[in-house]
């Protein structure tokens, strides 16, 4: 039996404790991968860090319209980083891949929060840090 201390109920069903696993792994992955993207993008030259800034805080205040249109952007932005990997983007030390994960992590950090699917802190965590990265507020989490 494994007691949800959200729910405040026991389960027995191993699919319940699998899902919740699970969940919570990919959760931790999205973080982790959002910040080593991020010490990726800050390693690159000044010029280029420049433009993925730019690009990434463009997108970021354009998706800022609407909750409802963030499964759209996700899907925007999934469609880009395969665009990249497909045009010969071959390492992940490759700008237009590292902008392209940048923005569909960030956009899946939004939409786990707004959908209850990530846990908030984990969200915002990441949120926090793609955008102090993006729009240079400085502020790291």
């Amino acid at each position: 039996m494994i007691y949800f201390a959200h729910t405040g109920r026991l389960s027995s069903g191993r699919w319940c404790c699998y899902r919740t696993y699970m969940g919570w792994v990919q959760n931790v992955l999205i973080s982790r991968s959002a910040r080593s993207r991020i010490a990726t993008a800050r390693a690159l030259p000044l010029d280029v860090q420049r433009a993925i800034k730019t690009d990434l805080a463009a997108f970021i205040n354009m998706c800022g319209v609407s909750d409802g249109m963030l499964p759209v952007f996700l899907s925007a932005a999934m469609e880009e980083r395969r665009d990249a990997l497909a045009s010969a983007a071959s390492s992940r030390k490759d700008p237009r891949w590292v902008l392209a994960a940048l923005k569909e992590d960030w956009c899946k950090a939004k939409v786990g929060k707004v959908k209850g699917v990530m846990p908030v802190a984990v969200a915002d965590a990441v949120i926090g840090e793609i955008e102090a990265f993006a729009l240079g507020s400085g502020r790291r989490v």
